[in-house]
């Protein structure tokens, strides 16, 4: 009976320890944010609040940190959803090797995330601060294949520093400076009421009705109306039968994107890049419909000129008045680094660096690509060719980054 009885005891109390592990765990997953292993927003307010009132009580100081990874919304738009969640995860790692194990991180929300530093002034906050903002400017991210440097902007306020009435005005004064750090150029650390370097910008905290906050709105606009543009435009070429410029466009892009990274190019300026190839192999795909109607029998080159005329491109991007960067790519992709491509004559850095990457990225991949008119090439043959006209069609510095990137990758399965 004894023996049975303690044997009970001993289940119940391996029950209950297993129930407590169990909960345990729970309650860890209800206040972590499951990608970045950070807590989450809801544990943020409560530990907030905690942390305030424990200031508050011994008169020690408090400062938050609230940051925000600089267009990381291109970031997603170039580079996928999934290289973005890498993002992220390395984020939220570089941000716990910078803190103390009594620094509370958090994950926001999106690509925003805040810390609270216990006992620690301004001036501290920013030294952490700082620490963190080069750490990004310096290390790219990378998942082995991807790479790019992703910047952070930071606003800081402290309990001493800025006397908030609450854990929500700390928060909300850091989030002011946060605002600031962005709207004077974004990787950069501002403090709550800090007078910014710019005079222009020396005036009251923006609010709502701030014209940079317009700005930034219209900007954010502006981005989504030259996607869809794009969108639009690629599908109406693929519907008038360019399937084949549509695969041509995808290697083009792909390529683009490495040279890009290997530059260490901002996402922005890589999708202006982008955007110019699709445009440029769209309407290209379109020209060749009016070249199959002209009832003139053109030579090769005659057809090549029409298709792909760098002043018609350029005359059909302006329809788009918000595609200026685009279309002075498109103008100069034919100009030879030596100075003798058209149509202006060009040479070297004269010719726009986007053109200079295209230009050869789209004589490779041409190369490398199924023509009935001409032989394929393997990748060492078009290496070759790329070498043999180094500093004379292309820029021998940007020729040589890019055979380095496919000696380092080798055969790039580009998927369909």
């Amino acid at each position: 009976m004894t023996r049975n009885l303690e044997k009970t005891v001993e289940e119940l109390e391996t029950g209950k320890r297993i129930i407590e592990e169990k909960n345990k765990i729970l309650n860890d997953l209800s206040i972590r944010d499951g990608l970045t292993g950070l807590y989450n927003h809801r544990h943020m307010e409560d530990i907030s609040k905690q942390e305030f009132i424990r200031a508050s009580r011994y008169q020690t100081d408090l400062s938050c940190l609230l940051m925000d990874l600089d267009y990381f919304k291109k970031v997603n738009d170039t580079f996928g959803h999934v290289f973005g969640d890498v993002v992220l995860k390395e984020f939220s790692r570089r941000v716990k090797r910078n803190l103390r194990s009594t620094d509370p991180a958090f994950r926001y929300g999106g690509e925003e995330f805040m810390v609270l530093l216990p006992h620690t002034g301004i001036e501290g906050a920013r030294q952490t601060a700082e620490k963190l903002r080069a750490d990004c400017e310096t290390n790219p991210y990378t998942d082995g294949t991807t790479s790019t440097i992703v910047t952070v902007s930071i606003g800081l306020a402290s309990v001493k520093e800025h006397d908030p009435q609450s854990a929500g005005d700390l928060i909300s004064y850091a989030d002011k400076a946060l605002y600031r750090a962005k709207a004077e150029g974004r990787n950069r650390i501002v403090g709550y009421l800090e007078k910014p370097d710019d005079p222009v910008l020396q005036e009251e905290i923006p609010t709502g009705n701030d014209v940079r906050y317009f700005k930034e709105q219209l900007s954010a606009i502006l981005e989504k109306t030259k996607t869809a543009s794009i969108a639009s435009l690629q599908l109406l070429a693929k519907n008038r039968g360019g399937e084949v410029f549509e695969k041509h466009n995808r290697r083009v892009r792909h390529y683009v994107g490495l040279m890009g990274h290997k530059l260490l190019l901002p996402p922005s300026i890589i999708e202006t890049f982008n955007r110019a190839a699709s445009m440029h192999d769209s309407f290209k795909s379109l020209m060749l419909e009016l070249v199959k109607k002209s009832t003139k029998e053109l030579t090769r080159e005659e057809r090549a000129r029409i298709e792909d005329d760098p002043y018609v491109l350029a005359e059909l991007t302006g329809l788009f008045d918000f595609f200026s960067d685009e279309r002075s790519i498109l103008l100069c992709h034919h100009e030879n680094f030596d100075g003798s491509g058209y149509p202006e004559g060009l040479e070297g850095d004269q010719i726009p660096i986007g053109a200079r990457i295209f230009a050869l990225v789209d004589a490779f991949v041409a190369m490398t690509s199924d023509r009935s008119y001409k032989e394929t090439l393997t990748m060492e043959k078009a290496s070759i060719e790329l070498e043999a006209y180094a500093g004379k069609q292309f820029d021998p510095k940007l020729v040589s980054i890019f055979l380095n990137i496919i000696a380092e990758n080798g055969e790039l399965k580009i998927r369909d």
